[in-house]
C-alpha cells in the first residue's frame, strides 16, 4: 500500500518523531511504500532527520512553509491572517499533488497539531489516520475545540495507550473511531560508560514543560559537594536563561550542560540516576530508554509518565512540584543504589521482552488493511482547498502602496498632509518636495516584507528605519514598516528605485535564512562563552583551587 505521512517537526529531538520515524520503517519492512512531508528547518537534526528516512527506504519530501501547525498551537509563528491563509493553501496544493503522482492510499497525520494533510486526504478522497500524542489541556488544551473536526476528518484515530486514551474517550462522539498505540523508541546496544560516583542525569530539551528547573532547585537543597547534575539534550533559550540565572544567583558548582548529543546515552554511566521532571508528557520515550538501559529512574507523576508506569512498572514516583519529596527520593536511591540498580535490571528484563515494534504497532497494522474509506462532508468544498498561490499572491493578492508623510517646519507627521503610491514588486518612484519639508515619512504596506532600495543622492539624507539594515536591504520584521529620510540640505524632489518582497516570497525567506544562521552562530557564541565562564568560576570557587592559592601565597610569603 502507498502511505503517505505528515510529520510534525522534521527533526529528531522529540518523542512524536522518533517514533513515527520507527512506525514508518516497520511499515517500509512490511512491504508498504511510504513517502514522509514535513517541513523544512533550520535545526541540528534536519539533514541527518533527511538521511535516517532514506536508510529505511522511506522518500523524503520537505515542503518550505511559514508555519507548519495549527495557527493556535504553541510555538506558531505570528504572522497576518491572510498569509497564513495562503501559505496553508500552498501545503495542501503541494499534498494534494502528490497524493496524486504518487497515487497515495492512505495519508497518516504523526501529530494532532498538523492538520493539512488532513484537508487534503478529504479533498483527494483517500483515507486518512490521524495520531494523537498529545494531551487536549496544558499546553496543547487549543485543540479540545478541534475534535469534532478531528472526528470528521479521520476514518480513524489512534491516541497513546494509557491516560491519553482514556481522556480522548471522554471528548469523542464515535468513540469507535478511536483505538490506541504505544509509541515505540529503537534503542541501539549501548554500554553505559564504567562510573566513578552517582550522578543525577536529565536527557532531553530543556524547557518549560519539561521543568528541568524543579530538578536544578533540588540539586541546590542536596548541598552535596561530591554529587553532579548533567543535562543532556538542547534548550529553549528564554529557560536555559532561567536556569542559568538560578545557578548564578545560588552559586551553584558540578551542573554540566552537554548540549543536544545524537547518542545520548553514550553519556550516561551505569551509577547514574535518571531523573524527568516534566509538568505533561504523553508517553515519554526518554523514561522508556532508561528502563532499556537499566537505569535507576525518579519521575514526576503527570499523566504520561504514569501511562509508561502503567505498562512497564518501573521507576521511583514523587508529585509533581514536591521539591522535598524529590529530595528524599533522590536520597532514598543514593544511601542505597545497589538495590535499586538491581530493580532496574529486572525491569529491563520485562520490557526487552514485551516492548517490541510489532506488538507497539499492531493496531494501526491491523487498520490500515481493516478500516475502509468513508466519505468526508469537507470533500464537496475540495475545489476551494490548495490553490497554487505563488504567482498571484505576489502579484494581487494585497493591494500594495506606499504612504508618503511630509513633516514641516510648521506641522508634523499628517494624513492631511500625504500622498498614496502605488508599490509594485519592482519599480521607482519620484515625486517634489518644497523648501519647508523637514523629513518625510513612508510607510509601506502592512506586511513583514524585504525592500532593497536604491535611492538617488542617498548621501544627502540622514535615514532612519525600523527596520534591520544591510547596506540596501531594509529587513522589516513588523507589520509597520517605516522609513524616514531627512535631507541635509534644500532639495526639490526625491527620486529612489526598489525591488519588494513581501514576506510570502521565496526571495525574502532566502535572505531571512541566511540572517537566521548569523543570529544562530551568535547565539551559540554567547551560550559556550557562558559555559566557559560557569566553568572558570567553578574552579575558582572549588575547595582544590582555594587550598592551592593559599600554598602558593605561602610560598610567595616565603620567598
Amino acid at each position: 500500500m502507498k502511505i503517505l505521512f505528515i510529520s510534525p517537526t522534521g527533526t529528531l529531538d522529540n518523542g512524536a518523531e522518533l517514533s513515527g520515524v520507527q512506525l514508518m520503517s516497520y511499515l517500509t519492512s512490511c512491504g508498504h511504500n511510504v513517502t514522509n512531508v514535513f517541513p523544512t528547518n533550520h535545526h541540528e537534526t534536519f539533514q541527518k532527520y533527511s538521511h535516517e528516512l532514506s536508510e529505511i527506504q522511506v522518500d523524503p519530501y520537505p515542503i518550505s512553509s511559514l508555519s507548519w501547525w495549527w495557527p493556535d498551537a504553541p510555538n506558531s509563528k505570528n504572522y497576518e491572517q491572510d498569509i497564513l491563509a495562503a501559505d496553508f493553501q500552498s501545503q495542501i496544493n503541494d499534498i494534494r499533488q502528490l497524493i496524486s503522482s504518487k497515487e497515495i492510499e492512505l495519508v497518516i497525520s504523526n501529530t494532532v497539531n498538523v492538520f493539512t494533510g488532513a484537508l487534503a486526504a478529504a479533498s483527494e478522497e483517500v483515507r486518512h489516520f490521524w495520531l494523537i500524542h498529545e494531551f487536549p489541556f496544558g499546553e496543547f488544551e487549543y485543540y479540545a475545540s478541534k475534535i469534532p473536526l478531528i472526528e470528521q476528518l479521520s476514518d480513524a484515530v489512534f491516541a497513546v495507550q494509557g491516560e491519553l486514551y482514556r481522556e480522548l474517550e471522554n471528548h469523542f462522539s464515535d468513540t469507535g473511531k478511536l483505538h490506541s498505540f504505544v509509541p515505540f523508541t529503537h534503542l541501539k546496544k549501548v554500554d553505559l560508560q564504567t562510573g566513578v560516583a552517582t550522578r543525577l542525569i536529565s536527557i532531553g530539551k530543556l524547557s518549560e514543560r519539561k521543568n528541568q528547573l524543579e530538578l536544578v532547585k533540588t540539586f541546590h537543597q542536596l548541598e552535596s559537594d561530591d554529587l553532579e547534575l548533567v543535562f543532556i539534550g538542547g534548550w529553549d533559550e528564554d529557560y536555559k536563561k532561567k536556569i542559568d540565572n538560578y545557578i548564578q544567583e545560588n552559586q551553584l558548582t558540578n551542573i554540566e550542560f552537554k548540549g543536544y548529543q545524537n547518542e545520548p546515552w553514550k553519556f550516561a554511566s551505569e551509577k547514574d540516576i535518571c531523573v524527568f521532571t516534566s509538568s505533561l508528557e504523553a508517553f515519554p520515550l526518554v523514561y522508556v530508554e532508561s528502563i532499556l538501559n537499566a537505569v535507576p529512574v525518579i519521575i514526576s507523576d503527570n499523566p504520561g509518565h504514569m501511562s509508561v508506569k502503567e505498562v512497564f512498572d518501573a521507576g521511583e514516583v514523587y508529585p509533581l512540584g514536591n521539591i522535598e519529596q524529590l529530595e528524599l527520593k533522590v536520597k532514598n536511591i543514593l544511601s542505597d543504589y545497589v538495590f535499586y540498580k538491581e530493580k532496574a535490571k529486572s525491569a529491563q528484563e520485562c520490557a526487552q521482552n514485551e516492548y517490541t515494534v510489532e506488538k507497539c504497532s499492531q493496531t494501526i497494522l491491523n487498520s490500515i488493511t481493516e478500516i475502509p474509506y468513508s466519505q468526508k462532508p469537507l470533500t464537496s468544498l475540495s475545489f476551494l482547498l490548495g490553490l497554487d498561490l505563488e504567482e498571484f499572491l505576489k502579484n494581487n493578492l494585497f493591494e500594495k502602496s506606499i504612504r508618503v508623510y511630509f513633516e514641516r517646519e510648521t506641522s508634523g507627521f499628517s494624513e492631511n498632509d500625504s500622498i498614496t503610491l502605488k508599490l509594485n514588486n519592482k519599480g521607482s518612484i519620484s515625486f517634489p518636495i518644497t523648501s519647508d519639508v523637514k523629513s518625510i515619512r513612508l510607510d509601506f504596506s502592512e506586511i513583514r516584507s524585504i525592500l532593497q532600495l536604491d535611492l538617488v543622492d542617498s548621501d544627502n539624507y540622514e535615514i532612519q528605519t525600523n527596520a534591520h539594515r544591510y547596506k540596501e536591504m531594509f529587513v522589516f520584521d513588523n507589520i509597520d514598516p517605516q522609513l524616514i529620510l531627512i535631507p541635509k540640505e534644500t532639495i526639490n524632489s526625491i527620486s529612489l528605485s526598489y525591488i519588494y518582497y513581501p514576506f510570502h516570497s521565496k526571495g525574502l525567506q532566502q535572505v531571512m535564512e541566511s540572517h537566521y544562521d548569523i543570529r544562530k552562530s551568535r547565539d551559540n557564541l554567547r551560550s559556550e562563552l557562558f559555559e566557559l565562564e560557569r566553568q572558570h568560576q567553578s574552579v575558582i570557587q572549588s575547595k582544590r583551587w582555594k587550598i592551592a592559592t593559599k600554598l602558593i601565597n605561602i610560598f610567595r610569603r616565603n620567598s
